[in-house]
């Protein structure tokens, strides 16, 4: 009965109307081998009371009617993977992931589908995963830290989810270890396009929820060049994955109580581990720079910010993941309401990124979130230079 509804399933999907076609380099929700999460803020203090503060929950959804195997991988927000599991999804199954559950040391069980169960990989202590998440220094990285130093109160970093082989289930890499990728997608990884995914942030105390598609990488690259993986494969094109953008676009208001959120992954095109903790921002690539942040108001009127200067100490958007107020410090504009443009390239080169758009109309009201809009991807452009990891 399985068999014939999955087939039922298929001709509806496929043959009554146009299919879904995959459109390389650009970035829209349609079936993808790997899955992004760009950023997320875990409250650690409000773990025991996830009503009272606003949680992330990933929902990752198999639109084939065999069963996959989804790997999730945590990343801090300098990109150093801490953590990762296998999910079993069943034909056009979905399967939840609850944040806040992971850092209180709660993983999927996977031992009712996959033979053998697999147990979670890396930082599965609670205290380390926490604290490899919110810049502190890491037991099980030997006392080094993965991350900036931030609210200590939250954990912060991004998320990506990889269609894996069926027959690498359980096997402990991460995508920034070598075997993960191979070419044609032989690897750990597939390269088949069969996952789709939304990200649920929801807070019962003030009531509100928000769900948004993540962002969905299709495999189907090939040859060498800038890859969404590429740093980890040496821009050999092994991973198969599409790029992403590197300037955005997005509206913004920031009077009358209103205010703008953005949230924001860049790629260093550095692969970093577990550093020395007195070494942040004295040695290696941190932070980023950027090319250039224009704001300009409804008349056309604009501001420069963040432009690049090697002598400029002070970045805007320093980190590989974080959230920024968009009407403060370095981010601050004399307009009211209008548009900006941001060019996240750096003096190295082009460099790949996503920024999602925030808005709310204050205390606690939202307004909307979304992706902002993105002119320019990084497919066929050179690789960036690597840079120099933090020691």
């Amino acid at each position: 009965m399985q068999k014939v509804l999955g087939v039922l399933l298929s001709l509806a999907l496929l043959g009554s109307a146009p299919p879904v076609r995959a459109e390389l380099c650009a970035i829209d929700a349609v079936p993808a081998a790997t899955l992004l999460l760009p950023y997320f803020s875990v409250d650690l203090s409000k773990l025991t009371k996830p009503k009272r503060t606003e949680t992330t929950t990933i929902i990752v959804q198999n639109i084939d009617s065999d069963p996959r195997i989804a790997r999730v991988t945590l990343w801090s927000d300098l990109s150093v993977p801490t953590v990762a599991f296998d999910l079993y999804i069943a034909g056009f199954g979905t399967r939840e992931v609850a944040l806040h559950d992971l850092f209180r040391g709660r993983f999927p069980d996977s031992s009712a589908f996959l033979d053998p169960g697999c147990a979670p990989w890396g930082l599965v202590d609670k205290s380390d995963l926490q604290n490899a998440h919110r810049g502190g220094p890491v037991a099980g990285f030997g006392d080094r830290c993965s991350s900036t130093r931030g609210d200590a109160k939250f954990a912060r970093g991004y998320v990506t989810i990889d269609n894996i082989n069926t027959d690498s289930q359980c096997s402990s890499l991460f995508p920034s270890d070598s075997g993960y990728f191979a070419s044609g997608g032989t690897g750990i990884a597939s390269n088949e396009n069969y996952l789709f995914g939304w990200v649920n942030n929801d807070n019962r105390k003030v009531k509100y929820g928000e769900i948004e598609p993540l962002v969905h990488i299709e495999a189907g690259s090939s040859g060498s060049g800038y890859t969404f993986y590429g740093r980890y494969v040496g821009y050999s094109g092994a991973d198969g994955r599409e790029p992403l953008g590197t300037t955005w676009t997005f509206s913004y208001a920031v009077s009358g109580g209103a205010r703008t959120y953005l949230e924001v992954w860049r790629d260093s095109g550095t692969v970093q581990g577990p550093f020395d903790c007195g070494q942040l921002g004295v040695e290696g690539w941190y932070p980023l720079d950027e090319t250039q942040v224009v704001a300009f108001d409804a008349e056309g009127n604009f501001t420069v910010k963040c432009e690049n200067n090697p002598s400029d100490s002070v970045f805007c958007f320093p980190a590989e993941a974080g959230s920024y107020r968009f009407d403060t410090g370095r981010l601050a504009v004399p307009y009211g309401r209008g548009w900006t443009f941001l060019n996240l390239n750096t003096g190295q080169g082009a460099h790949q990124s996503y920024v999602s758009v925030r808005q709310t109309l204050g205390s606690g009201k939202r307004r909307g979130r979304s992706q902002a809009v993105n002119p320019n991807s990084a497919c066929g452009q050179a690789p960036p230079s690597s840079g120099v990891p933090i020691p």
